[in-house]
């Protein structure tokens, strides 16, 4: 189960805002990635405070996938994660 977006915001904060209201409807549409919003939420941050402050002629961008996969069906005996990942861009882009 994959998801992928991107954010667009003026400052840091706002950007982070926004890539935590778009992990929480990820996992409201699928929930199996409660297992890894947290780590994905972790990576957009850090690379997030890689950036320097923006000016007044740039906004934040962040571009945010990730996957999980599985095996057997939840609530029984077999099932576990078998793989996961994320992928996370941070820049600026022009107002």
């Amino acid at each position: 189960m994959s998801y992928s977006f991107t954010v667009r915001a003026p400052t840091k904060a706002d950007a982070l805002a926004r890539v935590t209201t778009e992990l929480i409807d990820v996992v409201a549409r699928q929930p199996i990635h409660t297992a890894d919003c947290e780590q994905a939420k972790a990576a957009a941050e850090a690379f997030l405070d890689i950036l320097p402050e923006a000016n007044d002629k740039q906004d934040f961008y962040l571009s945010v996938s990730g996957s999980v996969g599985w095996r057997g069906s939840p609530g029984t005996p077999e099932y576990a994660l078998t793989s996961a990942g994320v992928s996370v861009s941070a820049s600026f882009a022009n107002k």
